[in-house]
């Protein structure tokens, strides 16, 4: 799965469940907020014990606490996507801007299939190139 794949998703359940907050306004209190905002702290926990444990600074370049400022960052941009405040007020922006650009870069790229050519070459048949293979 790409970047573009997982935006898809993320899309998907935002709508999802903000659908379902509509329909169910009585889901929609303080207590539910707080509860959200507890799992996905639980969740960015995880993956900053992960990232020690697994990455630590074993990568040239790559800083730990970079990567946990990132994990923060993209907790706090989740929980605002279903409506939620940020549960790491401190951790505003993306500490990893090549991610970003990475990011920017796949949302061009196309599956295979689903591509379809755009470049349309008349050829000479008498200079197709093919009598000098």
């Amino acid at each position: 799965m790409n970047s573009k794949d997982e935006q898809l998703h993320v899309d998907l359940f935002v709508k999802i469940y903000q659908e379902l907050l509509n329909e169910y306004p009585e889901f929609n209190t303080p207590d539910r907020a707080q509860k959200v905002q507890a799992i996905f702290m639980e969740a960015a926990e995880l993956e900053v014990e992960w990232a020690r444990d697994i990455i630590g600074d074993k990568i040239d370049g790559l800083d730990v606490e970079d990567l946990e400022a990132y994990i923060y960052f993209y907790t706090n941009v989740r929980c605002q996507q279903l409506g939620y405040e940020k549960p790491y007020p401190d951790y505003r922006k993306n500490p990893l801007k090549w991610i970003k650009a990475y990011e920017d870069v796949d949302l061009g790229k196309t599956d295979f299939f689903e591509q379809r050519s755009r470049q349309y070459v008349k050829v000479n048949v008498q200079d197709n190139g093919f009598d000098e293979l």
